[in-house]
């Protein structure tokens, strides 16, 4: 005897939840006009689609996000720390919600690895870097002997970062949009979702966005110096290059 079995519903993908970052220029070939995007949901739901357009109307792909980002959110206050050499008082306590971290040896850091973007309350990124990755418990960790305001995003430390704050990895995860040069700074509305559904479809969520093409701003000058030439006092200071492959104080 066959026993009637129910109909099962169809699979309803969750909301993506998408991260904008304004970030800084961190890497040659990065276009420095636009911001990065970072994609979560649980289950994934497969390539996730970033469209953007001017109006309401006619929207147009801008990008394609194709893995989980790893992100989190600061369980303390973080606080301000020195610029340019090591921070060995502060720890960046982290809850992640996707991803692990580890720790890495001094010259691994300076060239690049374990980088993470830590948002403040007026929605700029710092990058922050670390060497020692401590689990404190399911998910946490204590994130010790920091270099701070990588990049050129001192500016964007903040004292204090509030707990509950977004910790991005910076990794390749991560997808710049396709803003140019023109269309930086200038207002857009996004829509993003699954490439599985159509974008009527109730998984889809849109944002409108204008960002500040952090990567364009220049930076504040370095080792500012002084002498007096007879009765006239002489400023002189070093000027820092934004591209990551220029001779710059980083």
């Amino acid at each position: 005897v066959r026993v009637p079995r129910l109909a099962q519903p169809a699979a309803q993908p969750g909301r993506v939840l998408l991260i904008f970052l304004d970030l800084p220029w961190l890497a040659d070939g990065q276009n420095p006009a636009a911001p990065f995007v970072g994609a979560y949901a649980d289950p994934w739901p497969g390539d996730v689609a970033v469209l953007r357009s001017a109006t309401t109307a006619g929207y147009a792909h801008d990008a394609t996000l194709r893995t989980p980002c790893s992100f989190g959110f600061t369980t303390e206050d973080f606080y301000s720390g020195p610029r340019w050499h090591w921070d060995r008082v502060n720890s960046l306590k982290v809850r992640m919600v996707n991803g692990i971290l580890a720790s890495a040896d001094r010259l691994a850091v300076y060239g690049g690895a374990n980088a993470v973007a830590v948002e403040n309350p007026d929605g700029g990124w710092e990058v922050v870097q670390f060497v020692d990755a401590a689990l404190t418990g399911p998910g946490e960790y204590a994130l010790t002997n920091l270099l701070r305001g990588r990049r050129g995003s001192e500016g964007q430390m903040r004292a204090p970062v509030p707990a509950g704050a977004r910790v991005v990895v910076l990794d390749e995860s991560l997808v710049q949009l396709g803003l140019s040069a023109a269309q930086a700074r200038q207002p857009f509305n996004y829509l993003w979702g699954p490439v599985s559904r159509p974008i009527s479809d109730v998984s889809w969520q849109n944002a409108q966005k204008t960002f500040e093409a952090a990567a364009l701003v220049p930076l504040a000058p370095c080792h500012l110096a002084f002498a007096w030439d007879g009765g006239d006092l002489v400023l002189s200071w070093r000027r820092r290059d934004r591209a990551p492959s220029a001779a710059a104080i980083t």
